[in-house]
């Protein structure tokens, strides 16, 4: 991983022990990483925690299939609806996050492959009360 890839809150993993980090600190000249309890790590020692079905389902997302009309394949897609109005889909084939803010606002990012990108792409949307189970 590089620095520029990272925001403050974000969670990744040690590449050794493959222990989940929570960023709190970043020194991009140092090229380090501090986290909660004043454990640092070199940047390069860093990989992204892959989105998983499991992490999913710990984070409370519910899983839907559906069948396109076209082709009859079935899909499978995992939505987390928050309080009356907000949802946030995700379609693990595609890697691609859809969010529906109550305000009318509607996105979709595609590429989301990690949980670091996937907490990027929910602070967009002002998302950032969703909190992340591993």
């Amino acid at each position: 991983m590089i620095a520029y890839e990272l925001m403050i809150g974000d969670w990744v993993r040690c590449r050794t022990d493959k222990k989940p980090f929570k960023v709190e600190q970043i020194d991009g000249i140092e090229e380090q990483v501090y986290g909660d309890d004043g454990f640092f790590v070199d940047i390069a020692e860093l990989e992204p925690i892959p989105i998983t079905e499991d992490f999913l389902e710990k984070n409370e997302y519910q899983r839907m299939e559906y069948t396109d009309p076209w082709n009859g394949k079935i899909h499978v897609q995992y939505m987390l609806e928050i309080g009356n109005m907000d949802s946030v889909i995700y379609v693990p084939d595609s890697h691609c996050l859809f969010a529906k803010h109550m305000m009318g606002g509607r996105y979709e990012i595609d590429n989301v492959k990690s949980v670091h990108e996937m907490q990027h792409a929910l602070r967009i949307g002002e998302f950032n009360h969703i909190n992340i189970n591993l």
